[in-house]
């Protein structure tokens, strides 16, 4: 299995012990990843494919992350160019 396959497994995993189901995931960090990349909110959600909207909300803190929002921020902040290779597949 490849690396990316690996970690997408092992973070799903992690997602999956949440008692509740629903694993918050701090809204400050979303900002904090998008700028670690140096990038707009427009660059941010059109090079990982998610609605501006849904960014913007999630800058704004009107909209917290959950499930496989939170899971994929996680990946993002630990290997974008993982990412973007899985995208362009």
């Amino acid at each position: 299995m490849s690396e990316l396959g690996e970690r997408l497994i092992a973070s799903l995993k992690e997602a999956s012990q949440n008692p509740d189901g629903v694993k918050k995931h701090e809204i400050s960090e979303v900002r904090r990843i998008r700028s670690k990349l140096n990038m707009s909110v427009r660059e941010f959600a059109e090079t990982f494919h998610l609605p501006k909207r849904t960014v913007e909300k999630w800058d704004m803190q009107d909209t917290g992350l959950t499930g496989a929002a939170s899971t994929l921020m996680k990946i993002i902040d630990r290997n974008p160019k993982a990412v973007l290779q899985a995208l362009q597949e």
